[in-house]
């Protein structure tokens, strides 16, 4: 009977782990002083992506990223994409008069800690309830973005 007990214990532990954790909520501004915040885009999905202009995978998945904004609607139907970077003023400043990115670049260092961000690129999917759906680490190739804006639990096979 204390083994059955026991095992029932176990069972309702890691199903209540097994939730989804919510991500932290932020309210910050892009580049063109927009406010941000997961709250106001509840029922959507959402692409957090944190990168670094040194980094040369991130260059390659923000060129995709700028891509299927535009493609996706400029945040203005279900799928929002919101960018991070945290390098210091001169170099951004530098970086981003290079490129003609359009989607939205919030440039704030306390977000990264909140995220526990330690390796560039890395994109969190939010999903409709503002729960983590995954995290995940290293470039990702443009047909697997497309897979992954399709379906936010979409486990992406890399090389």
């Amino acid at each position: 009977m204390k083994k059955l007990i026991l095992i029932i214990y176990l069972i309702i532990t890691c199903l209540s782990l097994a939730e989804n954790v919510k991500a932290p909520n932020f309210s910050l501004q892009d580049q063109n002083l927009v406010t941000h915040s997961l709250e106001q885009h509840v029922g959507k999905n959402i692409f957090l992506v944190f990168w670094a202009s040194w980094c040369g995978y991130c260059q390659e998945e923000l060129e995709i990223i700028n891509k299927l904004y535009a493609e996706t609607g400029k945040n203005q139907k279900d799928l929002i994409f919101l960018t991070f970077n945290s390098d210091n003023t001169e170099d951004f400043n530098k970086f981003f008069k290079e490129k003609n990115y359009i989607f939205p670049i919030i440039r704030d260092e306390t977000i990264f800690y909140q995220y526990y961000i330690d390796t560039f690129p890395t994109i969190y999917v939010i999903g409709k309830e503002g729960e983590v759906l995954q995290s995940i680490t290293g470039k990702i190739d443009e047909t697997n973005f497309k897979e992954l804006l399709k379906n936010p639990n979409f486990v992406i096979k890399k090389k």
